[in-house]
């Protein structure tokens, strides 16, 4: 199966150009399953929100401040060096908890355990070969 395609030659514009919509709140349209299937007449249509005008999110003054640029801390330890094993309470094994609550990107407890040990395990790695590098670079270039 091929398709053929004819290049428009450069500095000729195309014959009509595709047409916009008009700026503006647009009409969304929700369709329930019998709608789809054609047994009943659509629904009226809403107007959609222009979510350039709305503010900012803001947490709750009561929410403690975040700072994307620091890992997060439990009981003033990095989260990467907490025992999971020791917590008195784990709230994501309740029945009906979305996991996804306390961890991300399709994290469980132990796949979070296991990225804890492996990330330990390369930063213990990187600090060695640093060294390494660092006494050769001593022994070929003497300061």
């Amino acid at each position: 199966m091929t398709t053929e395609y004819t290049p428009t030659p450069r500095g000729e514009l195309p014959a009509k150009a595709p047409s916009l919509p008009p700026p503006g709140p647009q009409l969304v349209q929700k369709q329930s399953s019998e709608e789809l299937k054609g047994g009943v007449e659509p629904r009226s249509t809403t107007p959609a929100q222009d979510t350039s005008s709305l503010p900012p999110a803001r947490a709750p003054p009561s929410h403690p401040p975040i700072n994307p640029e620091e890992p997060g801390t439990i009981d003033n330890r990095s989260i990467f060096e907490v025992d999971m094993d020791a917590l008195a309470e784990k709230p994501w094994r309740r029945p009906g908890t979305d996991i996804s609550d306390y961890f991300n990107y399709g994290f469980d407890e132990v796949s979070w355990e296991a990225y804890c040990y492996r990330r330990r395990e390369l930063g213990d790695m990187a600090n060695h070969l640093k060294g390494v590098v660092t006494v050769k670079r001593n022994i070929l270039v003497p300061s």
